[in-house]
């Protein structure tokens, strides 16, 4: 099923739009019909939020860190959107899957690159924190 949520992006719940799931929802592919880049969009449901009203407040301070970070290595939020009973984050979708999915694909990494990507999620995380 497809819809437009925040009159502006376009979500399509059909399983191979799934990006990834986890306790407090799912993370879909979208797209901004204004630019026509894909999105990702991170929906909690309004029955998490029923059966735990704290799921809320930790999906919403999720959403305003994310928004007050700038920097490469983390995603952007684009919006966040409610729209009873359910909420989401839209934020940049990055392509190529997640580091874990790599190395069980393809191995180790060189030492090399495996010392880049660590300076690049220390740099990130310094910035988070």
């Amino acid at each position: 099923m497809t819809v437009i949520i925040g009159e502006r992006f376009e979500l399509n719940t059909e399983p191979e739009y799934i990006l990834g799931s986890g306790g407090m929802g799912t993370v879909y592919l979208g797209v901004d019909t204004q630019t026509g880049q894909q999105v990702a969009i991170k929906q909690l449901l309004g029955s998490v939020v029923r059966d735990r009203p704290e799921t809320l407040e930790r999906f919403a301070r999720e959403a305003e860190a994310l928004r007050l970070l700038n920097h490469p290595n983390i995603v952007k939020v684009l919006a966040t959107i409610n729209n009873d009973p359910d909420h989401y984050i839209v934020m940049e979708y990055v392509p190529g899957g997640n580091l874990r999915d790599y190395l069980d694909e393809h191995g180790a990494l060189p030492l090399r690159r495996t010392l880049e990507i660590a300076l690049d999620v220390a740099d990130a995380l310094t910035r988070a924190h």
